[in-house]
């Protein structure tokens, strides 16, 4: 638990790791995650969340921060039938494909859910999944430069990016906030994003996003799409306003 995060907006989840409720973040992971999309506002300290309005499902699928693929394929599903979640943040990643996995995603995207993943840390070439699937969108890393991060993977999974390095977020420490890098945390600007667009347009699907993506996003690198820095940065602003004239 953290302070910054409205109890009243973040329901009970699923633990797949013991089979019960009883959720314990012990890595930190997901509350960094939690506290970029959906930490309170005007509350007198801390942080603000890219949507703070936002209600917050934790689905715990790893232990020691390895993720069974089986957990994460049963989370998705939980969080389209027992939640009707509208977005999904996927801050994980494999070099390896499963089945069980991409089944789950399609099942998602099928219903209007959007998928939001990191593209990978390696800093090179190699596909990374679940961000590499048709069905999800996946975000690089830049710095305070624009520039992308050294870190950041490299290839045709890369859709859009988002800030990435010296991010600051909610953390278990003695202030309750902390800085990290990663892909990892460039994903969840974008999934924000998403969240606030479908409060506004309920029935936007990925195709959609990814179109509003397409037309607001800052260019970045070679003109058009790369695989650097995919359509560019995310730029809420133009996001909201090209979603107003794309609906």
């Amino acid at each position: 638990k953290n302070r910054d995060l409205d109890t009243d907006r973040v329901l009970s989840g699923i633990d797949f790791v013991s089979g019960d409720d009883a959720l314990t973040d012990s890595s930190g992971h997901g509350t960094f995650i939690a506290g970029i999309i959906g930490a309170s506002r005007h509350n007198g300290f801390g942080i603000s969340g890219i949507a703070p309005d936002a209600t917050l499902v934790p689905m715990k699928t790893s232990s020691h921060k390895r993720s069974e693929i089986h957990h994460v394929a049963d989370a998705i599903r939980a969080c389209v039938d027992d939640y009707q979640c509208s977005v999904i943040n996927l801050s994980s990643s494999s070099e390896e494909s499963s089945e069980i996995l991409a089944e789950a995603i399609r099942y998602a995207d099928e219903r209007g859910v959007i998928i939001v993943c990191p593209v990978g840390n390696d800093g090179n070439e190699t596909l990374n999944y679940p961000a590499a699937y048709e069905e999800t969108i996946g975000v690089g890393a830049v710095d305070s430069d624009k520039i992308i991060s050294s870190f950041s993977n490299c290839n045709d999974s890369v859709f859009i990016v988002a800030p990435g390095e010296e991010i600051l977020s909610l953390a278990r420490s003695r202030y309750g906030i902390a800085f990290r890098n990663g892909t990892s945390y460039a994903a969840p600007f974008v999934t924000g994003l998403a969240a606030l667009l479908k409060e506004r347009y309920p029935r936007m699907n990925r195709k959609d996003f990814c179109e509003i993506l397409r037309q607001s996003s800052l260019d970045l690198g070679e003109e058009g799409y790369d695989p650097l820095y995919g359509w560019g940065l995310i730029q809420a602003d133009a996001a909201l306003r090209a979603a107003d004239d794309y609906f």
